[in-house]
């Protein structure tokens, strides 16, 4: 406890005396290291997030806007290893994971379920999972992420080195908005998120949480959590990180650091343009940054969860009855059409939910809570609200992708989240309640790992 001490004297001395950028000791058993790897699609590969007008026709990268980039943070504390894998892609197939997994345990010892890989979900990357008409996958440049993956790992591994933590936030103003509002309707921000708050109504995060690393003799490792869509470019063909690679490179020219990025609960969330995002994003890791305050790391703790998410089978096959007359007659549009063909009318109706997994890392008073979805940002908030530790980052995209998972008024309102992204990812639609139990299961996770 002795180490906890000295670390809250700091922080009270800091607020006392206005100073911030003090040295600090290193936690003993605590180590973390970084590697970052360039994997920047090559020209006339297919690109994912945006719909093919027509699927033989992709839409294909015809050079780079910013790097592309795999970013791998190892922690080690004592006997517990950890990775968290940050990358600039669409998304990932549960298969890809489960391979990168099991390559990180064979050559370095870490356990599968110790390692968690986060898409940022940048609409300008190729997609690693399938998209009917929306993204082709690419065999052979998954094959360099995922060698890539893999090489930045294992030099992060080797560049372990004793580090301590602090950990900030700050709002970000100006950086992203809640794309689904109607008319006057209005979305209340987490500082107006209250023990009453539900999903009766629409929400926004607009705080950044950001984790620093301090390592002496080596570079300060900073790794933030924030919400928004990186759909700022549109359909451009200019691969690249979109919105978080400029933050990172006006960052990167301003403080001579490099941040890696972790999405967060973006179902309902836009940003506003790239450039505007960008810089809010960059304002807010500096107050971040500065104002951020240590965490003794004495425990680093790893937990998985398995969750079954429920699918609304009734609803699925009332959309398969309405395709039912138009595919007789030879009338379906080509989406649908395979749609209808490959996938509904061959689905399983014994499989009435979605298996995923939940993961969680503690270090300290910090979890980083790891989820395959897009929720919308009230479930984000809730879990926030609802986690037993002081600091938590709820991360999306990770360990697999199930598409959205929206409030139940998405269903209602009869919303894309809701009724078309299913029928993209080859899942039946979720039942309006899904949210409520990813976020149930959530805070049970964070529980046990905070006992």
């Amino acid at each position: 406890m002795n180490t906890r001490r000295n670390l809250l004297l700091l922080a009270a001395l800091s607020f006392l005396f206005g100073f911030t950028n003090f040295d600090l000791p290193a936690a003993p058993g605590f180590e973390a290291g970084e590697s970052v790897v360039d994997i920047s699609p090559p020209v006339g590969t297919a690109l994912g997030g945006y719909r093919y007008r027509d699927p033989a026709k992709p839409r294909v990268s015809t050079g780079r806007s910013t790097p592309a980039e795999v970013r791998a943070l190892v922690l080690r504390r004592d006997a517990t290893t950890a990775v968290v894998i940050s990358f600039d892609m669409l998304n990932i197939s549960f298969d890809m994971v489960r391979r990168i997994q099991a390559g990180v345990e064979k050559k370095l010892g870490v356990p599968a379920a110790h390692v968690h890989l986060s898409a940022t979900h940048s609409h300008t990357m190729p997609s690693i999972a399938f998209n009917r008409h929306w993204g082709n996958q690419n065999p052979a440049y998954e094959a360099t992420v995922e060698d890539a993956m893999l090489q930045a790992v294992t030099k992060a591994h080797a560049e372990l080195a004793p580090a301590t933590l602090r950990v900030g936030s700050a709002v970000v103003v100006g950086g992203n908005r809640n794309r689904t509002l109607k008319g006057d309707e209005k979305a209340g921000t987490q500082a107006e998120f209250t023990k009453d708050s539900t999903d009766a109504d629409r929400w926004l995060d607009t705080k950044l949480k950001l984790l620093v690393l301090e390592r002496k003799d080596r570079p300060t490792l900073l790794w933030y959590n924030f919400s928004a869509h990186p759909t700022a470019f549109g359909g451009s063909t200019l691969a690249g990180a979109e919105w978080p690679g400029l933050a990172q490179k006006l960052v990167r020219e301003e403080r001579k650091l490099s941040p890696s990025f972790l999405q967060g609960h973006i179902g309902d969330v836009a940003p506003l343009s790239a450039t505007n995002t960008a810089r809010a994003v960059a304002n807010a890791i500096y107050a971040a940054l500065d104002s951020a305050q240590p965490v003794a790391v004495e425990t680093l703790r790893v937990e998985t969860r398995a969750v079954e998410l429920p699918l609304d089978l009734a609803a699925f096959k009332a959309q398969i009855a309405r395709k039912q007359p138009l595919a007789e007659a030879g009338k379906l549009e080509a989406y649908d059409k395979d749609w209808f063909e490959n996938f509904a009318t061959r689905y399983d109706l014994t499989k009435t939910t979605l298996p995923i997994t939940l993961g969680a890392i503690r270090l300290g008073d910090v979890a980083l809570l790891f989820h395959p979805a897009e929720l919308y940002s009230v479930y984000g908030l809730l879990i926030q609200r609802d986690s037993p530790l002081p600091h938590t980052l709820v991360v999306g995209y990770a360990d697999g992708y199930i598409g959205y998972v929206p409030d139940p008024k998405a269903y209602t309102r009869n919303e894309y989240a809701a009724a078309m992204v299913p029928t993209i990812l080859n899942y039946p639609p979720f039942t309006p309640n899904a949210g409520r139990e990813l976020t149930a299961a959530a805070v049970e996770l964070l529980g046990k790992i905070s006992r």
